[in-house]
């Protein structure tokens, strides 16, 4: 059984480190989870959420004048998927850096972007966002799918970010929403049940969740407005088919479903997809995934005074 999920159940107190186990753990038993839950998944732009991430910083990009070479970072770059589509979709990129405590996920991410790594464009590194192993100022761009929310304590991740930027360089970022409505709050909550009824609590794993990421407010407390501007705050659906199993496989990569021992994962998809069924959905019928957009910049010297 998941450690995490074995302090869960033995109501033991939780540190840092035990998130960072789960977060381990369940990409180790689910390497490309993030990209096979959400890609593919279009918003009403007809773009999945690596497709709208990758035009919002080719537009923040377009924005700035950088000098060579314009290196982009991917924080928590999974398997790769989002580096691949920022390389063939933004030839101005010179390097594209993947970073990534996941060993499986490196290496799914090292096959995916093959021939970028071998034409020196990619390269992909075991680390911590909490301590990134590059020089200050190095990067053009900072960009993260699905991941900062996940990251304890932010203050330091947010502290390496800026330091790792360029003066006039942007984050641009995907975050899971809070605030859920229709169906895919009903299977939120069926989920939430589903776990009470096996005695299994997760609200003490709320504590390494990064909440004040999804407002403008919270933002500006972690951010400092001397250092960061932000550009961009808004909320992105992404539609999902309203089936059994697309119910089934927007959860299923999930840390909490994919921590569950086998026998217990089992039930849980028989239970979403039982209550998925139970709507009894129109053909064609589909449902929504809210996600944050956040973009911002790293203030130049002489726009620190604004």
């Amino acid at each position: 059984m998941n450690l995490f999920l074995k302090k869960i159940l033995s109501k033991s107190p939780l540190v840092s480190a035990d998130w960072d186990l789960l977060l381990k753990q369940s990409h180790r038993v689910e390497p490309g989870m993030t990209s096979a839950g959400f890609g593919g998944r279009n918003s009403v732009n007809h773009l999945d959420s690596y497709g709208t991430l990758v035009q919002n910083l080719k537009e923040r990009l377009a924005e700035v004048e950088f000098g060579r070479p314009l290196r982009i970072l991917d924080l928590a770059c999974g398997d790769g998927h989002l580096l691949y589509q920022i390389l063939q979709k933004l030839p101005s990129v010179d390097l594209a850096v993947g970073l990534d405590f996941s060993d499986e996920e490196l290496a799914l991410a090292s096959n995916t972007c093959r021939a970028a790594i071998q034409s020196g464009r990619a390269e992909f590194l075991f680390g911590d966002a909490r301590q990134m192993p590059f020089p200050d100022a190095h990067f053009g761009a900072v960009t993260s799918h699905m991941a900062l929310m996940l990251m304890h304590p932010f203050e330091l991740v947010r502290n390496e970010i800026l330091r790792v930027l360029q003066p006039g360089g942007v984050l641009v970022a995907l975050i899971a929403s809070q605030n859920s409505e229709g169906h895919y709050a009903e299977t939120l909550d069926v989920l939430h049940q589903f776990f009470k009824a096996n005695d299994i609590d997760w609200s003490p794993s709320k504590q390494f969740r990064e909440a004040r990421l999804n407002s403008v407010e919270g933002w500006r407390e972690l951010f400092p407005l001397s250092d960061f501007e932000i550009l961009e705050f808004r909320k992105i659906q992404f539609e999902f088919a309203f089936t059994a199993e697309e119910t089934w496989e927007l959860f299923r990569p999930t840390y909490m479903v994919a921590a569950l021992p086998p026998d217990l994962k089992i039930k849980c998809e028989q239970t979403l997809k039982a209550f998925a069924d139970s709507k009894k959905p129109q053909p064609g019928q589909k449902f929504e995934y809210p996600m944050m957009m956040i973009a911002g910049k790293r203030k130049k010297a002489a726009e620190k005074s604004i």
